[in-house]
C-alpha cells in the first residue's frame, strides 16, 4: 500500500534548498560505513556516507521539501541495520540505533510516519490470508466474494486512516509529504476536505502547490477539452507538430511510452494491430517517448516494428509533453478527433480498439 514514488512525481522545483545534519549513535564497531540515500524509481541513490567512530556518525543532506530517506549501516560490505526517516528542510535529525530498536527522538514527523507505516504493515498482514483465498482454485465463488469484500473493507479503512492522519497534522511538513504520497488513494470528499484545510493553513506547502497545479493541468486535458500543442523532434530529426498531424487525420492516438517500460512493450502488439486495421481509415499515432537514451528509443522502434510517428525530447519524466498532459504513469493514451477535441483517455487493449472502431467504422 506504500507509494513513496508518488511523492517524487509531485515535487516541484523551488528556488531555495535547505541543509541539515543527521546525527546518530549505534553499537556497531568503528570503521563500519553509514549511508544516507534517496529513494528513487531505480532504487536507492547514495547522498552521503561516513564511518562509525566511537559509536557515533554524522551525515549531511540538502532537500527542497520534506522527503523520505534511507539510512543504512554497512559491515563487511553487507547491510546490518537500516531505517526510513523523514528529513525536513532545515531541521537537524538524531537517529539512535539500539539493540533491536531505532529511536528518533524529538521528531513529531518521524513519529507520525512510523505510526502510519506500522498501521500499514498490520493492514497488509490482515489482507494476505484473503488474497490466498482469492487465488485458491478450490474455493467457491461465495468464499471468494467474501474474501474480496474483506479486502475492500480493509483497504478502505487504510485509505481513511491516511486521510485522517493528513488532516489531523495540518499544518505541518509531514501533512504535505503524506498528501503527496497518498493523494491518489483518498476519496474525493476526503481530498477536498484536506485541500481546503491546506489552502487556509499551509498554502505554501510545496506538495499542496504541486498537487493543485497538477489538478489544474488534468482539468485542462480532460475529455472534452482541446488538445495541447506538442512540438518535438521525430526519429528523422524533423520538428513534428501535433497540430499538423491532427489536421491531416480523422483520429489521432497520442501514445506516451518508453523503451524501458515493460507494460508499454507488452501493449505494442495490440497498438500495432490497431494501426494496421485503421490507419487507412484515418487513424494516425503520435508516439511520445519518455526515453532519455536516443539509441534505446530508436532501437525499440525498429525492434517492435511500430512504424508510425515517433517524437521525443529525450528528457524522460521531465518531458514537456508529459508535464503539459500531467502524465504520471505509462503507457498513457489520448484520442483526439478531427476537431482537435480530446474524446478519450487511457484506453488500452480491447477498449482502445472498440473506441477507435466506433469512430472509424
Amino acid at each position: 500500500m506504500k507509494h513513496i514514488l508518488l511523492v517524487i512525481s509531485l515535487l516541484i522545483l523551488v528556488t531555495e534548498s535547505f541543509s541539515q545534519n543527521i546525527f546518530g549513535t549505534c553499537k556497531f564497531k568503528d570503521g563500519d560505513s553509514v549511508y544516507l540515500a534517496s529513494i528513487s524509481r531505480g532504487g536507492l541513490v547514495p547522498i552521503d556516507s561516513c564511518l562509525v567512530k566511537n559509536g557515533k556518525f554524522s551525515l549531511k543532506d540538502q532537500v527542497e521539501a520534506t522527503v523520505i530517506r534511507a539510512v543504512l549501516i554497512i559491515e563487511n560490505k553487507m547491510p546490518v541495520a537500516g531505517t526510513e526517516v523523514v528529513v525536513e528542510k532545515g531541521v537537524d535529525l538524531t537517529i539512535n540505533f539500539k539493540d533491536n530498536t531505532i529511536e528518533i527522538p524529538n521528531s513529531k514527523s518521524n513519529a507520525v510516519w512510523r505510526e502510519l507505516t506500522n498501521f500499514e504493515e498490520n493492514q497488509t498482514k490482515k489482507i494476505e490470508s484473503y488474497w490466498t483465498v482469492m487465488g485458491d482454485s478450490t474455493k467457491t465463488i461465495e468464499e471468494k466474494l467474501k474474501a474480496k469484500f474483506a479486502i475492500d473493507s480493509i483497504t478502505n479503512a487504510t485509505y481513511s486512516k491516511y486521510a485522517q492522519v493528513i488532516y489531523d497534522n495540518i499544518p505541518s511538513n509531514i501533512s504535505g509529504m503524506l498528501l503527496g504520497q497518498y493523494h491518489s488513494n483518498l476519496s474525493e470528499s476526503d481530498l477536498t476536505k484536506i485541500l481546503e484545510a491546506m489552502k487556509k493553513k499551509s498554502p505554501k506547502d510545496p506538495y499542496y502547490q504541486a498537487l493543485t497545479k497538477r489538478m489544474e493541468i488534468e482539468a485542462q486535458t480532460s475529455v472534452g477539452q482541446p488538445f495541447k500543442e506538442v512540438a518535438m523532434v521525430d526519429i528523422n530529426g524533423n520538428m513534428t507538430r501535433l497540430s499538423t498531424v491532427v489536421k491531416a487525420n480523422k483520429l489521432v492516438l497520442i501514445d506516451f511510452w518508453a523503451s524501458w517500460c515493460a507494460p508499454c512493450i507488452a501493449e505494442m502488439p495490440n497498438v500495432r494491430k490497431i494501426y494496421a486495421a485503421y490507419h487507412a481509415k484515418g487513424l494516425e499515432i503520435y508516439g511520445i517517448s519518455l526515453d532519455e537514451n536516443q539509441i534505446n528509443w530508436l532501437s525499440a522502434i525498429q525492434r517492435l516494428g511500430i512504424n508510425w510517428i515517433h517524437v521525443s525530447d529525450l528528457k524522460g519524466w521531465q518531458s514537456k509533453a508529459a508535464q503539459d498532459y500531467s502524465i504520471q504513469s505509462i503507457p498513457s493514451t489520448l484520442l483526439i478527433d478531427s476537431t482537435g477535441k480530446i474524446i478519450a483517455k487511457n484506453l488500452r487493449g480491447a477498449d482502445l480498439e472498440k473506441k477507435i472502431a466506433e469512430i472509424l467504422k
